[in-house]
């Protein structure tokens, strides 16, 4: 389900600030144990098979539209380890509680399911089924008709989700929850998706980035399933995360530790910024539940450099002026940003970023920016930064990393990158294009951020 419109439908700056000394700094704490340990161990509620894969999308809370997720893969022991991790949307009510999702209600369904078949605009590499999204494409949600909770072709309804109508944004690419499937209860809920984000809540569905959906398409196996719902209600042994203010000061009482929490997740401080007001004591396992990193476009300062950076993907890119007003910017320290706390050194795969003074827009692969043409992919996530950003390459690489893939969307070319030169293949390579980036057929002939 994605919102339109308010109706619902299926589918140099420097700011002095004082430091005060907290504690001697030490290496970043890491979680204790996985997320994905809680399957093998019989934590997860509602788990009675043991697939190759399983996707855990938990929300700190019911009032929370954010969930961290987690792809866990089953290894030849038994046990699942971690295969990949993003943060996406939920709908915006949050997730109902077990049993109580209604059509309508903007609320995301706790359980767990099995993901079923892929759609979009074109297959990716999906071995569990595959729907082309086609002008007629529908899928239904008039309660009471033979097609609720079905995906049929011809005229949709008035309440019914007219798929293509998303085929550039959210629909490019997605996969069906199997919630309310067998059997089909009307009015109990409808069009339950996994689907590419169009950066807000959607109206039940679970939205992430385009590089996750793909990613997931092409991993997906037969009774493959996704956990939805709150992490202290669906993790057996899991105490509930309170939701901190943005701008908070959170300390973690078994070791001392203060963190900022900056666009939901908390950055640890080697020193108080803002003279930490309102400090609330908490545990080192709370905060390790928190988002692993803050949202994109979200704006820090370095309190003793006075350095602004922006997130996007994840990163933090130094800026030479505001962009957009640098609205909601938060004090922390250069420290945090040079460890990487809760903070990556490059850009997430397939992140967006545009010039503010040039308008260029380039889009992360391997963790260089490639300048882009056109958009592509919706630019779903565009956030402004500053040219200079981009070309004195801070958090950002020079070349993509050895074997990354890039695709171009004009003529469907696969490159995989080596020593820094996108080499055409014939056909992927035997691990299968996984975490492939769509760019222009011109960024790969202008060799921009690219060897010859």
């Amino acid at each position: 389900m994605v919102n339109h419109g308010g109706r619902v439908l299926a589918i140099g700056l420097m700011i002095t600030a004082t430091a005060m000394p907290l504690f001697p700094v030490a290496a970043p704490a890491h979680a204790a144990s996985s997320s994905c340990e809680t399957i093998a161990a019989g934590r997860v509620q509602g788990l009675a098979s043991r697939p190759a894969h399983v996707m855990l999308t938990l929300a700190s809370s019911y009032g929370s539209t954010y969930v961290s997720i987690t792809e866990c893969s089953k290894t030849s022991t038994g046990t699942y380890s971690q295969s990949w991790q993003s943060t996406g949307r939920t709908g915006y009510q949050g997730f109902a509680a077990a049993g109580t999702k209604r059509e309508g209600d903007g609320k995301t369904p706790t359980g767990v399911f099995t993901l079923g078949t892929a759609f979009g605009k074109s297959n990716p590499g999906s071995t569990n089924g595959y729907i082309t999204l086609q002008p007629n494409s529908c899928w239904g949600s008039s309660v009471g008709a033979a097609s609720y909770n079905r995906y049929f072709t011809g005229v949709c309804g008035p309440a019914d989700e007219p798929m293509y109508k998303y085929i550039n944004t959210a629909y490019q690419q997605g996969l069906l929850i199997n919630y309310n499937t067998q059997p089909i209860r009307q009015g109990y809920g409808s069009a339950i998706f996994f689907h590419v984000s169009t950066g807000g809540t959607t109206a039940g569905c679970i939205s992430t980035d385009y590089n996750t959906v793909i990613k997931t398409i092409r991993a997906t196996r037969p009774g493959d399933v996704i956990v939805e719902g709150v992490t202290s209600v669906v993790i057996a042994g899991t105490a509930a995360v309170p939701n901190f203010a943005n701008g908070s000061f959170v300390r973690a009482v078994e070791n001392g530790r203060v963190y900022r929490m900056v666009g939901r997740a908390p950055l640890w401080l080697s020193s108080c910024v803002d003279g930490c007001v309102g400090l609330t004591n908490t545990t080192q396992p709370v905060i390790d539940q928190l988002p692993a990193v803050p949202t994109d476009g979200t704006f820090l300062r370095a309190a003793e450099t006075g350095r602004v950076y922006r997130v996007v993907g994840g990163a933090p890119l130094w800026l030479s002026s505001c962009a957009d007003g640098c609205a909601g910017l938060l004090n922390v320290d250069q420290w945090t940003v040079d460890t990487l706390d809760h903070l990556r050194a490059n850009p997430a795969d397939g992140a967006f970023l545009r010039t503010a003074e040039t308008g260029r827009i380039y889009r992360v692969a391997g963790g260089a920016p490639l300048w882009l043409s056109s958009c592509v992919d919706g630019c779903v996530g565009l956030v402004n930064v500053d040219q200079w950003t981009v070309n004195t390459l801070d958090h950002l690489q020079a070349y993509p990393a050895d074997g990354t893939l890039l695709r171009a969307i004009e003529t469907g070319r696969v490159y995989r990158v080596a020593n820094g030169s996108p080499i055409w293949l014939s056909q992927c390579p035997a691990q299968g294009c996984i975490a492939l980036v769509n760019v222009n057929q011109w960024t790969v002939d202008t060799r921009d951020h690219l060897r010859p």
